[in-house]
């Protein structure tokens, strides 16, 4: 089985540009499937596709958030009742090794 890696770029246009980068360097490195969810924030009001070009690469994707994707990945805060955080909590464990302590996939570099 694959693994995908949900991320999620915050802030300004700068740290979210930094983000972005880090994560397809990421894919990049480790071939790891990474789907990147865009939301917009009082700190960058734009949708993505208004701002960049699309990305053409194949395991690496770039989209605009929606209602549901607000409902399991964004931040869990007081304006989505803290639904995330709930959500989170009924995701299935991953199996595979630990580190420090921790239950989920090694990543090796």
């Amino acid at each position: 089985m694959a693994t995908t890696i949900y991320y999620v770029p915050v802030g300004g246009l700068g740290n979210r540009m930094q983000a972005l980068v880090a994560a397809y360097n990421l894919h990049q490195a480790t071939g790891i499937r990474v789907r990147v969810l865009w939301f917009r924030d009082w700190a960058l009001d734009a949708p993505f596709s208004s701002i960049f070009q699309p990305i053409c690469q194949e395991g690496f994707v770039v989209k605009d958030a929606t209602p549901f994707d607000s409902l399991l990945y964004d931040r869990p805060r007081r304006h989505n009742l803290y639904v995330p955080l709930l959500a989170s909590a009924f995701q299935p464990p991953h199996q595979g090794d630990t580190d420090c302590g921790f239950e989920g996939a090694r990543l090796r570099l």
